[in-house]
């Protein structure tokens, strides 16, 4: 029999049929008690990045003498930076915490009815506080670059890096580097563009360079960052392009003229008397003339 004080219609009972009450000796009943905690307790999820703190505020209902919630603001790592903030409703200023040390926080509520377990509730909680520069590096571009090149062929590209944040960026350190077939990097453009303004501010950086060197598949990439506090979406401070270089297979032609005339090619067997070759004076005049059918090289 399972039963609970004061509740008789919880009164569960268990008998064995009369067939088998010579084999069963004993009867096992299971069931899962539920309790109400005195207390407990919810994160808010992660809030910011911010550059400056400006106050918390809770709204919640607390029917009962014996109701109670309590707030404890957090650092990322759980570090508690402020508690003992009680009541249904409240606000309290968050300007104490430095935003440069502490870019992001959690809130903490405890709830608690230690007498007819009851949670009290809380309807909303929220933060104030000033954002940060939001980077992002203009792909139109370098998109605008041909992803395939003949060898030798020179890159150049205009890069914008923008602004969307709510407030002014420091100086912004923007970086270009390519990766070659052989995983080797190499950085093509270090650059220190201007602090921009909130809201769209931008500035651009450019880049040049020549593909001689680097024949067959590679990747581009364009950083920009800042020494500020992090940022909230830091992937679009990236760009990269694919570019295949294609190599150049045919290789250089010589001309050598005698006072004029073309020498044809000789070999280390044959006599210079041949009769197949021109006749040359004792003071020539030689030129020696190389070209190229790539125009890039």
């Amino acid at each position: 029999m399972k039963t609970r004080k004061g509740h008789s219609g919880e009164t569960v009972e268990r008998v064995s049929p009369p067939s088998e009450a010579d084999e069963v000796n004993e009867i096992n009943l299971g069931s899962e008690s539920s309790f109400s905690h005195a207390s407990g307790t919810t994160i808010s999820s992660r809030i910011g990045p911010a550059s400056d703190w400006d106050s918390l505020r809770w709204s919640g209902t607390a029917p009962d003498a014996e109701d109670m919630i309590s707030i404890d603001v957090l650092a990322a790592d759980s570090t508690v930076l402020i508690d003992n903030l009680s009541g249904p409703s409240g606000e309290r200023s968050l300007s104490a915490i430095d935003a440069q040390e502490h870019p992001r926080l959690h809130f903490r509520a405890t709830l608690t009815d230690s007498t007819s377990r009851t949670a009290p509730q809380l309807n909303e909680w929220s933060a104030s506080y000033m954002g940060v520069p939001e980077l992002a590096v203009d792909p139109s571009r370098l998109g605008a670059v041909p992803d395939t090149l003949l060898q030798g062929e020179r890159v150049s590209a205009s890069i914008p890096v923008v602004n969307f944040g709510p407030v002014a960026s420091t100086p912004v350190r923007a970086r270009v580097t390519l990766q070659d077939a052989s995983n080797t990097t190499t950085t093509l453009l270090t650059d220190t563009l201007s602090a921009l303004a909130p809201n769209g501010g931008r500035d651009t950086t450019s880049l040049a360079f020549s593909t001689t060197e680097f024949s067959g598949n590679n990747l581009i990439t364009v950083e920009a960052n800042t020494d500020g506090p992090p940022e909230r979406l830091p992937s679009n401070n990236t760009s990269v392009r694919n570019l295949f270089v294609e190599q150049d297979q045919t290789p250089p032609a010589v001309q050598v003229l005698a006072n004029g005339r073309e020498v044809p090619p000789t070999f280390e067997d044959e006599s210079f008397q041949a009769p197949q070759l021109p006749f040359v004076s004792t003071q020539p005049t030689l030129e020696i003339l190389v070209s190229d059918n790539n125009p890039n090289l």
